[in-house]
């Protein structure tokens, strides 16, 4: 029996598709989202947002609709910025270093430049969750 992987992919791709809320990296993205996935027939338990914006207009939203956080749904964002743990419930979110990123592209820059190196190299940094009010495990 020849199995054909493609097709697989494909139905993944449909299936996940509508759990997927293509928009701009801003607040009213995520409310705009969030009021989508929510109405959906089978809503996600769990959101997780490009970034901490989205994620927090995603938050507006849920109050807005009455939805409960972490109860109903649980939301996480990306970025770890200040505002990430001044919203109620404090966002759950993915810190990147940011400093660090910033420190290593100028040093890579700078050996391009000086010719101490003469192709481009890859950098893995390793970002951190961090856990806050917005997140709950459920079983």
């Amino acid at each position: 029996m020849k199995v054909n992987i493609l097709s697989y992919i494909v139905k993944f791709w449909i299936f996940l598709s509508r759990f997927l809320f293509w928009g701009k990296r801003i607040l009213e993205s995520g409310y705009a989202g969030f009021s989508h996935l929510v109405n959906l027939k089978d809503p996600p338990s769990a959101i997780f947002c490009s970034n901490d914006l989205v994620a927090i207009g995603a938050m507006r939203a849920a109050a807005d609709m009455g939805v409960g956080i972490p109860e109903t749904v649980s939301i996480i964002g990306y970025d770890d910025i200040r505002l990430a743990s001044f919203v109620n419930p404090r966002l759950t979110t993915i810190h990147q270093p940011i400093d660090l990123v910033g420190k290593t592209a100028v040093e890579l820059l700078l050996r391009l430049l000086s010719d101490q190196q003469d192709h481009p190299q890859q950098v893995t940094l390793q970002p951190e969750l961090v856990v806050r009010k917005s997140c709950e495990a459920r079983t």
